[in-house]
């Protein structure tokens, strides 16, 4: 809305109003000061055509009809009043409301260009950031997604000690080595990479509704996933069952960022990590859609001592 037409005054129609009650009173006092008089003249029998006080009397009577007239005209008169009024309070509450709806569009369009903008900017840091994680396998010195590959295949040659373990045991032997070795040996590269990764889908459940419906938190959070790799996908697993990443649990279960694992990890894990993880966090979004969410009987504590979890804190780093 312009500034011209939000300082224009409201014309109402009282010029037609005034006008009429003029007009009407102007006709009530020329027939109390003539109209009778004339009246009585042409109706009296008496020969000098005088008007006596009972004649004009009679005559006065007349006013009775004229006065139901001028009460039943001014009960129109308010009654078209009201109706003008109500009409224009009403045009008057749909402007408003369409004002108010076109602010309120407009305020959410910003902030959705806010929040995409901050969306990509995170995520190009998490291309950056693990571009930078890096590992030696002997002499060979290994960047970027190349790194986190091969810090999980080096988990699941060594990790697995025991034969034919059970799902359980399983579990615990993968997070210890996690714990002990993966991430203690870089504390640094995995505790950058994986908050970063973690501010970037809660930016996705942090967006109100009306920013950013469930179905487009869905669409992100599939642009988001891409960005991990198969080697960071079972690392992130693990990584989120610690004590200082537990805070991501929830959202690898809700966008299913485990649902791309690769069959040989989940051969050796996914039993295992069933136990602590919600289904939901190896579905895709249909599926997730359709399936139940279950209680899961044990803690964590049943499958890795406090005193291990412990070690993570104890580096000083927050995943």
């Amino acid at each position: 809305m312009n500034d011209k037409c939000a300082h224009e005054p409201i014309k109402a129609p009282w010029a037609p109003a005034v006008v009429l009650l003029l007009v009407v009173l102007a006709l009530w006092a020329l027939w109390a000061m003539w109209g009778v008089q004339m009246l009585h003249m042409h109706l009296s029998s008496a020969p000098d055509g005088s008007a006596s006080l009972a004649g004009l009397g009679q005559v006065g009577d007349l006013f009775g009809g004229i006065n139901a007239v001028f009460a039943a005209s001014a009960l129109v008169g308010v009654f078209w009043a009201g109706m003008l009024q109500r009409a224009t309070l009403l045009e008057t509450k749909r402007a408003l409301q369409a004002e108010q709806r076109e602010l309120r569009e407009e305020r959410q369009f910003r902030t959705r260009q806010q929040w995409e903008a901050t969306f990509f900017q995170l995520l190009t840091l998490v291309r950056d950031v693990a571009a930078g994680v890096t590992t030696k396998v002997g002499a060979d010195e290994r960047v970027g997604f190349r790194a986190l590959n091969s810090m999980a295949h080096t988990l699941m040659d060594r990790a697995l000690v025991k034969k034919d373990p059970t799902p359980e045991e399983a579990l615990e032997m993968g997070l210890s080595w996690y714990v002990k070795q993966t991430y203690r040996n870089h504390p640094s590269a995995l505790g950058v990479y994986f908050r970063t990764l973690y501010h970037l889908f809660k930016q996705i459940e942090a967006a109100p509704d009306e920013v950013l419906p469930e179905v487009e938190k869905v669409r992100f959070a599939t642009i988001a996933r891409a960005q991990i790799s198969d080697g960071a996908v079972l690392l992130l697993a693990f990584g989120g069952l610690t004590k200082s990443g537990a805070g991501f649990q929830a959202l690898i279960e809700k966008y299913g960022l485990l649902e791309h694992m690769l069959d040989r990890y989940q051969a050796a894990w996914k039993e295992g990590l069933l136990l602590v993880y919600q289904p939901h966090a190896f579905l895709g979004s249909s599926e997730r859609a359709r399936t139940a969410k279950v209680v899961h009987a044990h803690p964590l504590a049943n499958y890795i001592s406090a005193s291990d979890l412990d070690q993570v804190v104890a580096t000083g780093q927050d995943f």
